[in-house]
């Protein structure tokens, strides 16, 4: 078996919910912790808004099943973004997971590893959803958080800045969404945090690539995640972090391209096949 580079940061997409036992809801604060504790880099994480402004963890635009099953009183369909943060009470919010990565907890988890750890936060105010026309104040709203929390950057295939004394330990964050002109916008919110560009199948990537001044990375998905994907990129400076990476083939393959990391449901099983069990 050829034994592939391991400089590929593997992410946890929306923490460590599917290989954990016992289980952890998914953009949960324990499957968020689990992903560090399975021995990830870091994790993925999704960002919405609620009616009151409060930055709630959620991938789906809507209510569903699962959220009923936790013990949401809203119907199913209902969108987050016309429920207050009382009504979501089963979810995690933004803040409440910047207030649990300090020091203590991440030593504590991180089982020796100095880091950088990585929270990739993505902003989900795509356009047609419930909750696009309030896609500027969710920008304002992340990018204040981040502040508040005194959050490096994640700054691909480059040196890990001297750590904050005020900030969380050895966490580094980077901000990612399907939408470009979202991404000017939270740039504008906060300049200094490193963005990248999510692109799915049927998106016209080299078109993307062409015009994506301001970004430090871009996150394609797996499929998408070409050899000339990867040489476009490299021209132009940008880091690729593919996703969602569930096979440990797939993932040496994505490595030996350049891949500066892998978002994946298995982390553990990725971590065995890059030989970082």
């Amino acid at each position: 078996m050829t034994t592939a580079p391991t400089g590929a940061l593997v992410i946890a997409h929306r923490g460590d919910w599917l290989e954990r036992s016992p289980a952890e809801p998914q953009n949960s604060i324990g499957a968020v912790l689990g992903a560090l504790e399975a021995g990830a880099d870091g994790a993925e994480i999704d960002a919405r808004l609620t009616a009151d402004g409060t930055v709630v963890l959620h991938h789906d635009a809507k209510i569903g099943r699962p959220d009923i099953e936790a013990g949401c009183a809203a119907p199913e369909g209902t969108p987050v973004c016309a429920l207050g943060a009382a009504a979501l009470g089963h979810l995690a919010t933004l803040a409440g997971l910047l207030g649990t990565l300090g020091p203590a907890t991440t030593g504590a988890l991180a089982a020796g590893r100095p880091g950088p750890f990585v929270l990739n936060i993505e902003l989900k105010d795509l356009p047609g959803e419930p909750g696009w026309p309030r896609r500027q104040e969710l920008a304002f709203r992340v990018a204040e958080l981040i502040g508040a929390a005194h959050l490096e950057s994640w700054r691909p295939g480059g040196p890990v800045a001297a750590p904050d004394r005020t900030a969380p330990s050895a966490w580094q964050v980077i901000v990612s969404s399907f939408d470009p002109d979202g991404l000017d916008r939270f740039r504008r919110c906060s300049p200094g945090t490193t963005t990248a560009l999510l692109l799915d199948q049927g998106d016209d990537w080299p078109d993307h690539l062409a015009g994506a001044d301001g970004l430090s990375a871009v996150n394609p998905s797996e499929t998408m995640a070409s050899p000339e994907l990867f040489a476009q990129a490299k021209a132009r400076g940008l880091a690729v972090v593919p996703w969602t990476v569930d096979s440990p083939r797939r993932a040496v393959e994505l490595t030996a391209l350049g891949a500066a990391g892998l978002i994946t449901n298995r982390p553990r099983a990725l971590l065995k096949a890059l030989n970082r069990s």
